[in-house]
């Protein structure tokens, strides 16, 4: 069977959610789950007013509900319609390259929240991305298979906390322009 990796490298990220987002289900959820559960119960997090970008299926947005949050915006380029079925909430149709277009220049959030999402963004256009977000929230947590992206101080966010649950790495940034 093919990794979700490699199904994006032979379709692309676009072609694989538009005529498979009804059958993709994060094999990681479970540590998913334990991860926010960690970062909520541990860290000094901010979640009261928070972005799922990149929100996929509403794997974090549940989560946070289900710990008593519910000032949960959504976004995501390909995704939108699973979303709104599985949360029963609004998602906006948002991609990184509009966010860099100043999508959400107008909003505020007191945490933005991307799991399994943001290491597939081209390199070059990740300072200028992380920059636009350091424009609308104080902390970002980023939840990744994996080390990537590596996100620099000199783009606005320093490193905080960071833990890994069976291979799944949860890292919190504060926004140093704040």
């Amino acid at each position: 069977m093919d990794s979700i990796r490699s199904k994006y490298q032979k379709y692309g990220v676009k072609n694989f959610y538009q005529f498979n987002f009804d059958q993709y289900k994060n094999p990681h959820e479970p540590i998913i789950k334990k991860s926010i559960k960690y970062v909520n119960d541990n860290w000094n997090i901010d979640l009261n007013k928070t972005l799922d970008l990149a929100c996929g299926t509403g794997i974090i947005t549940n989560c946070l509900i289900k710990l008593g949050y519910n000032n949960i915006d959504a976004c995501d380029a390909y995704s939108c319609e699973y979303y709104q079925k599985e949360t029963n909430r609004k998602c906006k149709n948002i991609s990184f390259d509009d966010i860099i277009n100043g999508e959400l220049d107008n909003k505020k959030y007191d945490t933005i929240i991307c799991c399994f999402a943001l290491h597939l963004l081209e390199e070059s256009k990740l300072p200028i991305f992380l920059y636009k977000l350091t424009q609308i929230s104080n902390q970002l947590l980023i939840i990744s298979p994996h080390k990537r992206p590596i996100i620099k101080n000199e783009w606005g966010w320093s490193l905080q906390n960071e833990i890994v649950i069976d291979k799944v790495r949860t890292r919190l940034y504060q926004n140093i322009f704040f």
